[in-house]
């Protein structure tokens, strides 16, 4: 977590923004394009959040944005003092519009009084509209909050979001400007050509910031590229009606990208390492098991909780597993494919996970889908660290070996080392 500094006399006011919603990458982006508008030294989130300082009138204000990366039920066990709430859907999708209230409750289970903001996003896509403007603007009334419509990442309409709250929420009046830029409001007694000279000053130097925005992001993105070498392949394995699609599509779909039935791909960053991740599904018949796994970097092997037959099905998916790669990175995906009443218990389940040693996780689609991304950044992680320990272990055997080769060359009065 972060670490809040006390404010000082650098800054007149602190505020503390929340920006919650089901689709995190969507909150994360509103946050990131206000930043890099405001800050020139934005460098990215650090675990979802950033401070942005700027200017309001004659003021200089610092603004904590903050999403977090995990659950609703997360905001009862980590709160800071927000001094407002972003609430973010898709007007295109429903379901993200429903889960607001989900989002709200947990806010108000800490502060019932704290000011509320609904943000529809994608409404460049209006025809394809799921929730109206009207019934956006009747559930933000009964909830006493502002509400806005705005296109997917549009710089102009999430600036104009922020200065509205910040004018019609913390009373700070004023345009909003980059904390070290030029005020309208501060008094003045230039002549007018110096006023003109001084803003042709600032527009260069606006300009310029611009460019080394753009060098800053191109840099960061051809060094994202060359640390990619990472590829972490995961296949999901499991009975005919296990649901392997199912997570498949429910995990890409969360983090909108593009994939096809049974394949899709996505970069995660784990540490300071960008690792292209790899999700497959695998046959459903056990005797081809082998050929999938070919490239494979670690396995899932996911059952219906609905089904008690895909459950029982897992020692077979396990024994065979053990006579091709063992050493794989192993978890187990119990998958409600429609929520009706479980036919294996939550007993069942721990005690199967403990006997073979295996990580086991529970996923129902549209409320704790959210799982899915611990599941697979564990499963990278145990990668990446089979792949440290193997490089170390090749190393410091080079190394043992070098040492021999040495000391029978220098016995034989040779002074190179190997």
């Amino acid at each position: 977590m972060f670490s809040f500094k006390k404010m000082t006399d650098e800054f007149d006011v602190t505020k503390n923004i929340l920006i919650v919603g089901e689709k995190i990458k969507r909150n994360e982006d509103i946050i990131e394009t206000f930043a890099k508008n405001f800050s020139k030294d934005f460098k990215g989130l650090i675990t979802g959040g950033t401070e942005v300082e700027i200017k309001v009138g004659e003021k200089n204000v610092k603004l904590f944005l903050y999403t977090p990366r995990y659950g609703k039920e997360y905001l009862k066990k980590i709160w800071i003092q927000y001094s407002a709430v972003i609430f973010v859907y898709d007007i295109t999708d429903r379901n993200s519009f429903e889960a607001l209230e989900g989002w709200i409750q947990n806010v108000e289970y800490r502060s019932k009084s704290i000011p509320k903001i609904i943000v529809g996003t994608n409404q460049e896509n209006f025809l394809k509209e799921e929730v109206d403007e009207d019934e956006l603007k009747e559930y933000a009334e009964q909830k006493n909050a502002l509400y806005y419509l705005m296109e997917t990442n549009n710089a102009v309409s999430i600036n104009r979001i922020f200065s509205d709250i910040i004018s019609k929420i913390f009373r700070i009046e004023g345009p909003i400007q980059k904390k070290d830029s030029f005020s309208n409001y501060k008094a003045t007694t230039k002549s007018k050509e110096e006023e003109d000279e001084q803003e042709e000053d600032q527009q260069e130097e606006d300009e310029q910031a611009k460019d080394e925005q753009a060098k800053d992001e191109q840099a960061e993105d051809e060094q994202a590229e060359h640390e990619q070498e990472e590829v972490v392949e995961v296949i999901l394995f499991g009975g005919q009606n296990s649901g392997k699609s199912d997570i498949l599509n429910a995990y890409f779909n969360r983090h909108n990208s593009v994939y096809n039935q049974f394949y899709g791909s996505i970069t995660v960053k784990v540490g300071n390492k960008f690792v292209n991740l790899i999700i497959k599904e695998g046959s459903y018949r056990r005797e081809l098991l082998q050929a999938s796994c070919t490239n494979a970097s670690a396995v899932a092997f996911v059952y219906n909780t609905n089904d008690k037959k895909t459950f029982y099905e897992l020692n077979n998916w396990f024994k065979a597993m053990n006579n091709i790669k063992p050493e794989l990175p192993k978890a187990i995906i119990g998958n409600k494919v429609k929520v009706l009443k479980e036919e294996v218990s939550e007993e069942e389940l721990e005690n199967l996970a403990k006997e073979n040693n295996i990580k086991f996780y529970k996923v129902v689609s549209n409320e704790n889908i959210i799982i899915l991304d611990e599941l697979f950044i564990n499963l990278v992680k145990e990668v990446l660290q089979q792949r440290q320990s193997a490089n170390y272990r090749e190393n410091e055997n080079d190394e043992n070996d070098g040492e021999i080769k040495g000391q029978k060359n220098e016995g034989n009065g040779c002074c190179l080392i190997v």
